[in-house]
């Protein structure tokens, strides 16, 4: 992870261990919010701008965040630490973007597998917890770290695909742009 986006990561996050939420809560939260920085290559310098992409990052965030917690609005604010009205134009700016936006919706849809996926697990976790009533288990920590590295392997994957992508259609644009000499 670039220095960049872990300065912002930790910008956006050091204030949770502040909100009144669980500390499962804070965990997913915070790894929603490392996995869409860095999947939208946010840097620490547009934390707290208006630039598109830290704009359209919170509002799918907040999004997702809205969907899986049940969160009152006040909290949600105290998240992404905005006014109340900044986080209901992320909702309209939701609905444009998964319309318009291919990047946005894959995001997104990355964004709600993984929180759910974190969510069954903690839910999971607790209901063999209360089987057994034993702590954590080492082996359950780690299935939910692979899962993350997974998910974040996924990503560079992809970007890297999508590099190349850029690379081969660079080198066929240069082709096809070389002046002819003709004689007159």
């Amino acid at each position: 992870m670039k220095i960049g986006i872990a300065n912002a990561i930790e910008e956006v996050t050091n204030h949770f261990d502040e909100l009144k939420i669980s500390e499962d809560e804070t965990i997913i939260i915070q790894k929603l919010f490392e996995f869409a920085y860095e999947y939208r290559n946010v840097e620490f310098m547009s934390v707290g701008t208006r630039e598109r992409n830290i704009v359209e990052t919170n509002a799918c965030l907040s999004n997702i965040i809205l969907k899986h917690f049940p969160f009152p609005l006040r909290l949600i604010c105290s998240i992404f630490k905005k006014h109340h009205s900044s986080i209901i134009h992320y909702k309209k700016l939701h609905t444009n973007c998964l319309v318009r936006d291919k990047q946005y919706l894959s995001l997104f849809k990355e964004l709600n597998e993984m929180a759910t996926s974190l969510l069954l697990d903690i839910k999971s976790q607790d209901e063999v917890l209360l089987k057994i009533g034993s702590s954590k288990t080492f082996k359950d920590d780690l299935i939910s770290e692979l899962k993350f590295t997974i998910k974040s392997l996924r990503v560079m994957n992809s970007r890297l695909k999508e590099e190349l992508y850029n690379i081969k259609e660079k080198k066929t644009y240069e082709k096809e742009d070389i002046s002819c000499d003709s004689i007159l």
